[in-house]
């Protein structure tokens, strides 16, 4: 199923993007002038697609959508930090996780919803 497939489905709820777009710094300047040139390229895509998905999402759910930058998420876990997270927090819905490094992109989605959890909060105290 493709994103845009997806979202037309997506159930109501809390949702967070990390949003490269939000974080205006350029890391790696190291190698040739088309070596850098690559690097910034595929920086802009991911800055510019991480933007288009907060918006869309956005405008489909509103005040349930919340964008951290790359730094407020922090650095990336490893499979020994996700399993000491879910267990404080008495998390079990891991499904087809199996601890692999290739795997870091279902650690990244798990930090994420735990800041929409946390957001979740904060926007019901306001209420």
């Amino acid at each position: 199923m493709h994103f845009l497939d997806w979202v037309w489905i997506a159930p109501v709820g809390f949702y967070t993007v990390e949003n490269s777009y939000l974080q205006d710094l350029t890391f790696d300047m190291k190698g040739s002038k088309p070596e850098i040139a690559k690097k910034s390229r595929h920086v802009g895509m991911n800055q510019a697609i991480s933007e288009a998905t907060f918006r869309i999402l956005q405008k489909m759910f509103g005040d349930y959508v919340f964008e951290v930058s790359p730094k407020l998420k922090g650095q990336k876990w490893n499979d020994a930090q996700l399993k000491l997270y879910s267990k404080h927090f008495n998390h079990t819905v891991f499904l087809n996780y199996k601890g692999l490094i290739s795997e870091q992109d279902k650690r990244d989605a798990y930090k994420l919803a735990l800041f929409s959890i946390d957001f979740e909060k904060k926007l019901k105290k306001s209420f």
